[in-house]
């Protein structure tokens, strides 16, 4: 039995073994950007007194229908791929 977590991309297998899990092939959606390959970023927070935390940075990714190679798909596309796309059409 194998449960995934498409979220988090956690695996947790019960009953399966190391082997068969790298055998199967899981593909997790990831947020990153299908034009320009943005994704996620890391950085730190800041605070007053000057402590430095680790954080990651989202892109601002929509999914948004596309049409590649005359098929319909849904794909996650950036903001400003999407401005790029309205100004060249």
């Amino acid at each position: 039995m194998l449960f995934v977590c498409s979220r988090r991309g956690i695996i947790r297998n019960k009953g399966v073994t190391g082997t068969e899990i790298k055998a199967l092939k899981i593909e997790l959606m990831s947020r990153t950007c299908v034009v320009c390959n943005k994704g996620r970023t890391s950085g730190n927070n800041v605070s007053h007194s000057n402590r430095h935390t680790r954080r990651t940075f989202g892109a601002n990714v929509h999914k948004v229908r596309v049409e590649i190679n005359g098929k319909e798909s849904n794909e996650y596309i950036c903001t400003r791929c999407m401005r790029t796309s309205k100004k060249e059409s």
